[in-house]
C-alpha cells in the first residue's frame, strides 16, 4: 500500500480530485498506478506531495504557477 497526500502551506487549492490521501496497492515488481488526477488549484505557490509506503517516506515539491 502506497500512499500520497498533498500539503499545501501556501493555499494555492492544489490537491487530488477527491481529496488527500490516494491509497493504492503495487504489483509484486513494486509499481502501481492511479487514475485519480491531481488538480492544480487557482493561486501560485509552491505544494508538497509526500508519498509513504510501509516505514518509508518521500516528497517532492510542485509549483503551482
Amino acid at each position: 500500500m502506497v500512499s500520497f497526500f498533498v500539503n499545501d502551506p501556501e493555499g494555492t487549492g492544489t490537491d487530488f480530485r477527491g481529496g488527500s490521501p490516494v491509497r493504492i496497492t503495487t504489483s509484486s515488481d513494486g509499481t502501481g498506478t492511479t487514475d485519480v488526477p491531481l488538480i492544480a488549484g487557482e493561486s501560485p505557490g509552491t505544494v508538497q506531495v509526500k508519498v509513504i509506503a510501509a516505514d518509508t517516506s518521500t516528497a517532492f515539491s510542485l509549483e503551482v504557477a
